[in-house]
């Protein structure tokens, strides 16, 4: 308590000054009191600040922890569900494409065979019809004519001895065969065996659905079982495709085959190449760490696996179900879009079935393939378990960080009532004569230092006032109490609002950190969604691509003779009919050359057929040498060529041939030890337009004036006008 003294005029005594004790008194609490409070208040402050900031961040980060730990798991496990899949969709299409491109090239194979079998079938009636010609010369006897084409054609072997011809004849009711190189014990016999009604699609005998064919069209293919020439022997009947075509002047019919398991054995080299090339992509491809595509067959034997390849697998138990893997896999096909779970071993960890796996497959039945995208719930969870860990670390900076912020906050607050205990201390000790209350801190406690200097000074006027008159003083006294009381209440007021925006604050900072936890997550997954998009189009395009390069090859080797690199017959017709077409069209002029090199077939039984390759290639490259770029060579048959001279007439045609005549007479191939094969050619030419109005008639007409030239004592030209 302060006491005041009021020095007044003493009327009865005489004195100058009497000394009335102030009824007016200041209670200031003592100081032990004020140090109590203090140290309370600031007990207080240090604990609330310090437990409202840690458990805000503490509940954030398990709040945040849990959440985008389920979160991301189940994000992560959607997506490398849907990156399985769509990984097993992408392969069932590329594997789709590569038996699309295996059956074009089994067709494409057997109709280069059928080509094949109508050429050598032709250039055996060429033969046989050499002999006829000498026949009807007067050279031989018909018997002697048809022994020597007999003979001639029984030496026709091609295929490494595994082709060959047969001829048979139109005697009814069943005809016979008269030459058969392979099995001459059915030469002239009546094969009435059922064992010979084979004809496949006809049931009926197959001697007698070649003949029906012939007399019908003069030409045309069949298939029927018969046995087949090996190294060891003939085998047993095998499924066979053949060509016949009648030579109407014997009543013959003349046929050559191929084997269907010849065709297929090609084709099965294909899908051997095309199993090569998944087993290579599958390599390139994991799904999470060690996740992996495999294939199996219907047989239950593993085709392609990066631990198991070739492995039968129907030994294999799930240590989880007991039942046999394999079934379940198969069982698990018939849901492509559902996951089967099972236990399995891992690398490193082999023979050790604790680990959880998860396959998708997926079944491509054109093939009997089962094909399936296998992963591990481990490494599909561990960018789960690597974000948690982030997530903690993080937290426990972050909670570092705002318990560091909030010891600075309690300092800055407690620092100025610090100041403010201290000013007390020295009104206590000192009166107010020498009162200074600090201005520092916060707004508030700056304010509050501010009302505090105010009311300080009111006390002193205060005071001042009294010596002037009591009235005054207790006014003053009056006003003042009543100032302490508003300075209380507002003191009261600032510090509840201070608390209150706290309180506001940490609940914005909380909404913002899970705002920007939610746009980070939604960020990664598009950009996860538009990488594996971004594969999934590169993968398809680079199918696309493999695909047309490959179309592309086989139709230029089906245009493309494979001896000589020249066009083959097919190329050279639908080049034929394309110039003509132009010369329609424009008026220009159109030749063709017909060529067989003569006695060509000696070059083969003197030199052997290695020889006679050798001459056919020089031969084609010393032709080449004296055509134009427009100009088209082609073989047709064995010697037998043809030259499309478009913008050539007809004596332009002859001097080209004369002129291939003579280079091809001067030619000499070199066939071994102090061997030298020359050889000479026979040319038909023929223009379009003259006597020749279409593709048959054009070639016809060639073929006429080409077996003219040779009739005429070969190495010649015949254009027909002499």
């Amino acid at each position: 308590m302060i006491n005041l003294k009021l020095r007044l005029p003493n009327l009865n005594t005489g004195d100058c000054f009497l000394e009335i004790p102030s009824i007016v008194s200041i209670e200031s609490p003592s100081s032990s009191d004020v140090l109590c409070r203090n140290c309370s208040m600031f007990k207080h402050l240090w604990s609330r600040i310090l437990s409202v900031v840690a458990g805000v961040v503490l509940l954030t980060v398990l709040i945040i922890t849990l959440l985008a730990q389920r979160s991301l798991e189940n994000a992560v496990f959607i997506a490398e569900d849907q990156h399985a899949i769509d990984l097993l969709r992408l392969t069932l299409l590329n594997i789709d494409n590569e038996h699309q491109s295996l059956i074009f090239h089994r067709e494409a194979t057997l109709a280069m065979r059928k080509s094949a079998m109508k050429n050598i079938v032709t250039l055996a009636i060429t033969q046989i019809n050499s002999s006829y010609l000498k026949y009807k010369q007067g050279v031989i006897t018909e018997e002697q004519a048809k022994q020597q084409a007999k003979d001639d054609i029984r030496r026709m072997r091609y295929d490494d001895g595994a082709g060959y011809l047969w001829i048979n004849n139109l005697e009814t009711p069943l005809p016979k065969i008269i030459m058969h190189p392979i099995l001459p014990d059915l030469e002239g016999l009546l094969l009435d065996d059922p064992k010979y009604f084979t004809a496949l699609g006809m049931q009926k005998h197959l001697l007698l659905a070649m003949a029906d064919i012939c007399r019908k069209k003069g030409e045309g293919y069949l298939d029927y079982l018969w046995s087949k020439p090996e190294k060891n022997g003939v085998s047993i009947d095998q499924p066979k495709i053949s060509y016949v075509q009648l030579f109407k002047e014997w009543g013959w019919v003349i046929g050559t085959g191929v084997y269907v398991d010849d065709i297929e054995a090609e084709a099965n080299q294909r899908l051997t190449a095309i199993m090569q090339e998944l087993e290579k992509n599958f390599a390139q491809i994991r799904i999470a760490k060690t996740g992996y595509l495999f294939i199996f067959n219907g047989k239950k034997k593993m085709l392609i696996h990066p631990n198991l390849p070739g492995k039968e697998l129907s030994s294999l138990i799930n240590p989880d179900s007991g039942k046999l893997i394999i079934d379940e896999l198969i069982a698990a096909s018939t849901h492509p879009l559902k996951p089967f779970d099972y236990i399995w071993d891992k690398p490193g960890h082999e023979k050790d079935y604790r680990f959880k796996k998860r396959i998708y497959m997926n079944y491509y039945q054109p093939l009997d393939w089962y094909i399936g995208a296998s992963t591990y719930f481990e490494e599909i969870a561990y960018p789960a378990k690597v974000l948690r860990q982030k997530i903690f670390i993080t937290s426990i900076s972050v909670l570092s960080i705002a318990l560091i912020l909030s010891i600075i906050l309690a300092r800055n607050l407690v620092i100025p009532l610090k100041k403010l205990i201290i000013a007390g201390e020295n009104i206590e000790k000192r009166g107010l004569d020498d009162a200074c209350i600090p201005v520092s801190g916060t707004v508030e406690t700056q304010q509050l230092g501010v009302v505090l200097n105010r009311m300080i000074g009111s006390i002193k006027r205060a005071i001042h006032d009294k010596e002037q008159a009591i009235k005054a003083l207790l006014a003053g006294n009056k006003e003042l109490a009543n100032t302490n009381v508003q300075l209380a209440e507002e003191v009261d007021e600032r510090m509840f609002a201070q608390v209150a925006l706290q309180k506001a604050r940490d609940l914005l900072e909380h909404r913002v950190e899970e705002r920007t936890a939610e746009l980070a997550a939604t960020n990664l997954k598009l950009e996860e969604e538009a990488g594996v998009r971004k594969k999934y189009q590169t993968d398809l395009q680079i199918a696309m691509d493999q695909l047309k390069f490959m179309n592309t090859e086989l139709e230029r080797l089906a245009n493309i003779d494979p001896l000589t690199g020249i066009s083959n017959r097919r190329d050279c017709l639908q080049k034929t009919n394309a110039e003509i077409s132009r010369t329609i069209r424009t008026g220009t002029p159109l030749s063709l050359l017909m060529l067989d090199i003569d006695y060509f077939k000696k070059v083969n039984d003197c030199h052997g057929h290695q020889i006679g390759d050798e001459v056919l290639k020089a031969f084609t490259q010393t032709v080449i040498g004296l055509l134009r770029p427009m100009d088209v060579i082609a073989r047709i048959g064995g010697e037998e060529f043809t030259v499309l001279l478009p913008g050539a007439d007809l004596n332009t045609a002859k001097a080209v041939a004369e002129r291939i005549r003579v280079a091809v007479q001067k030619m000499v191939v070199d066939g071994g030890v102090k061997i030298e094969v020359r050889i000479t050619v026979s040319i038909g030419v023929v223009q379009f337009g003259m006597e020749c109005n279409n593709i048959d008639s054009l070639f016809a007409k060639a073929d006429e004036h080409l077996y003219i030239a040779k009739n005429s004592g070969r190495n010649q030209v015949f254009t027909g006008n002499g």
